[in-house]
């Protein structure tokens, strides 16, 4: 979570837990990389067995549209590879630290 610290003309930083240099959270930082690395891991499992189930329903097709239902099942790995792209991007380029100004 971020942490916020205000000052006395109403400015409140956020400090991003990944810039583990301004908030002294050395094992914070390591253990939310981790955590990220865990989460892209699962993912990549999530999306080669939604893959593997999708395409193992061969021929099925639903029964209020005829849609092959590889479609449907296909949507699962599709959110999992989106976590994965979106958890690369967080180690790629963390979120860098803002400033909001509170009237």
């Amino acid at each position: 979570l971020p942490s916020f610290s205000a000052s006395n003309d109403t400015r409140y930083i956020v400090t991003c837990p990944w810039n583990a240099g301004n908030i002294g959270l050395t094992s914070n930082c390591v253990f939310l990389k981790r955590i990220t690395f865990a989460i892209i891991a699962f993912s990549a499992v999530v999306v080669w067995q939604g893959v593997l189930l999708a395409f193992s329903v061969g021929n099925q097709r639903s029964a209020a549209l005829g849609l092959p239902m590889t479609i449907p099942y296909l949507i699962v790995p599709l959110g999992a590879l989106l976590i994965i792209l979106q958890a690369c991007a967080n180690v790629i380029d963390p979120p860098q630290p803002t400033t909001v100004d509170v009237d």
